[in-house]
């Protein structure tokens, strides 16, 4: 038994309960924000921003484990209105995904799909090594990549996904040319997903059009109905 099943968009793999995005991994049930990131979305300094805090005009939860503040969301949208920052109020309602892919074609895909609502936010990146270097500004609600990167031994991928969840509950979306071949008969690609706590695993041998349906899906977006192409197409 591998505890995976098949999803009803293309072929794909989910982890059943218990898979760990939730109170058992200490994954947070609402998105935070800390005081660095609440600085980058409203462009105040971070002394102003802990100033707001101290005065009670931002509400904050503080952090003993990390000895730092946490806004909560809805906290953070208040404290937007309150001030009348309603360009700041935008970008925070964007759900935030994360694509991390060193192949242009594939990248260039994904984010005009995903970004065609206008309710996505795509952000690129080649390595979990460039995406450590932006996480204070963009921790993001999905981040999906193609299984080969949870391979390279010099990417801390396990290290960044417990920075992501550390104030908000990041998916993680693999894809991969033929997941139904390869996750059932081995089991250390096994191990790499339950220790990822993986959300999903999409085939993309046909296109990515299941990879953005399941992305997607996870948002809790209507599912878009255009072609999407794989980067071999002509």
């Amino acid at each position: 038994m591998t505890g995976f099943g098949d999803l009803d968009s293309g072929w794909s793999f989910a982890l059943g309960a218990g898979s760990g995005v939730g109170y058992n991994y200490g994954v947070p049930a609402s998105n935070f924000y800390t005081v660095s990131q609440v600085s980058s979305i409203t462009e105040l300094s971070e002394a102003d921003v802990l100033r707001y805090i101290k005065d009670g005009t931002l509400r904050a939860q503080f952090n003993q484990g990390n000895m730092s503040y946490l806004v909560l969301q809805d906290d953070l949208l208040t404290f937007l209105r309150d001030q009348k920052m309603n360009v700041q109020i935008q970008k925070i309602m964007l759900h935030r995904v994360l694509v991390v892919d060193r192949d242009t074609n594939t990248t260039f895909i994904l984010k005009s799909e995903l970004e065609r609502s206008g309710k996505v936010q795509v952000k690129v990146a080649t390595s979990t090594r460039d995406v450590e270097l932006s996480l204070d500004a963009n921790v993001p609600d999905v981040m999906t990549m193609h299984f080969a990167v949870t391979q390279r031994a010099q990417d801390n991928l396990e290290g960044v996904l417990k920075r992501c969840r550390m104030t908000r509950p990041t998916k993680l979306v693999l894809y991969h040319e033929a997941p139904e071949q390869m996750i059932p008969t081995m089991p250390d690609v096994q191990k790499i997903v339950t220790s990822l706590q993986v959300d999903a695993v999409v085939s993309v041998s046909r296109g990515f059009r299941p990879l953005v349906n399941k992305i997607e899906e996870i948002l809790g977006l209507e599912r878009s109905q255009t072609m999407v192409r794989k980067p071999t197409d002509k």
